[in-house]
């Protein structure tokens, strides 16, 4: 599992092209979410174990940076080794019920569509985490 986390002023996007069937169903329209972390997340081979793993070290960060609002969005550029999309969806789903649980406020950009995208990353040292689980 590799996240990149991303400290935003602002992120926007807009769904385009429905890459697979079984992407979630949405309404293509631009969101915008402000003054939070986005968690740029990719679901790899092996992963039904590690969700855990990865919302301890997401805790770690996001305590550090003072950040309670996450938005999940599923990112398969950050792996070569990609779990299958139905696995991949089911455990985004486990990742964001927990993250949900630990008192975050989260949002999830739609599996499985190519999205138009517009972020302004914020300027500290801890504005780009990468975590590998």
């Amino acid at each position: 599992m590799k996240v990149l986390l991303t400290h935003a002023d602002f992120i926007e996007f807009e769904p385009t092209v429905k890459e697979l069937r079984s992407a979630d169903e949405i309404e293509k329209k631009l969101c915008r979410y402000e003054e939070l972390v986005v968690a740029f997340t990719a679901i790899e081979k092996g992963d039904e174990n590690k969700i855990d793993q990865m919302i301890n070290e997401i805790k770690t960060a996001l305590d550090r940076i003072g950040v309670k609002k996450i938005l999940v969005y599923p990112f398969a550029h950050l792996s070569n080794n990609l779990a299958k999309p139905g696995t991949a969806k089911e455990l985004l789903q486990e990742f964001i019920k927990k993250l949900k649980n630990e008192g975050y406020e989260v949002y999830k950009a739609p599996f499985g569509w190519t999205k138009a995208l517009h972020i302004k990353v914020k300027g500290h040292p801890l504005a780009e985490q990468l975590r590998t689980v």
